[in-house]
């Protein structure tokens, strides 16, 4: 989880590859660079199935603790 990667693909694209139900993003901007602990574009099961949001993944940080 300590590689550099790009999310090149629109927002369209992410919905229909991931079966999303929720989209709760708004307008999707490109991340041309994404390390653990910033801010990303995450699918993942909710009340209503699957939403698409913006939020922080990877492993905590140590000043999270």
């Amino acid at each position: 989880m300590c590689t550099l990667y790009p999310m090149l693909s629109g927002q369209a694209e992410i919905r229909d590859a991931a079966f999303v139900d929720n989209d709760r993003i708004g307008n999707l901007s490109s991340f041309p660079t994404i390390f653990p602990n910033q801010i990303a574009t995450v699918v993942r099961n909710g009340s209503k199935g699957r939403e698409l949001v913006l939020m922080r993944w990877g492993m905590p940080s140590p000043h999270s603790c």
